[in-house]
């Protein structure tokens, strides 16, 4: 989501230094915040601002093989990303909340925009999730298959949703898990 805004008056000449936002708030990844799916925004003051949330899961999501082929000769991806509920909500109640930090900074009312994109998939989860029974998903805490002897999934598929964050550090901790856990 973002939010956009023209100050006339920026005496302080506020501005984006390195070219792109810089500056990262984490008010919202707190408990208060976090039943709505946690949030940080961040922007260079030159009244911008842009925020990535949480996406809760969607039981019609869906990863398939498509029916084209790449130019290798493999089946191209089908992604199928639909937006929770609580997360249109919940955009919306934070897209008030820049536009509120935009006044403050001065920007006038009729220069803030504000928009958001949909999920498109970049870090699709929760496809093999990690659950107690196979009931809830298909790999149980130590990431094995449910069912199976020796098959197991270390990937952001197993997250039950997707961070607002890119998931590399809490995929990194899983492996790290999961090779102490095979080699034992």
């Amino acid at each position: 989501m973002f939010a956009a805004g023209v100050c006339p008056d920026n005496a302080q000449g506020i501005g984006r230094e390195l070219g792109f936002g810089s500056l990262i708030s984490r008010h919202f990844d707190t408990p208060e915040w976090q039943h709505k799916g946690k949030m940080w925004f961040s922007g260079g003051l030159l009244f911008d601002i842009g925020g990535e949330m949480e996406q809760f899961e969607k039981p019609e999501n869906r990863v398939r093989l498509g029916k084209a082929r790449t130019r290798h000769g493999l089946y191209t991806t089908e992604i199928e990303v639909g937006v929770h509920e609580v997360n249109l909500e919940t955009r919306d109640e934070y897209l008030q909340t820049f536009v509120a930090v935009l006044k403050a900074a001065g920007c006038t009312d009729d220069s803030i925009e504000t928009g958001g994109l949909n999920p498109d998939g970049a870090h699709a989860s929760a496809t093999c999730r990690m659950s107690q029974s196979d009931a809830d998903g298909v790999v149980d805490p130590n990431l094995q298959v449910h069912g199976t002897d020796n098959l197991y999934v270390c990937s952001n598929a197993v997250f039950p949703s997707i961070a607002a964050a890119n998931p590399t550090l809490t995929l990194s901790a899983l492996a790290i898990r999961l090779a102490e856990f095979v080699s034992a």
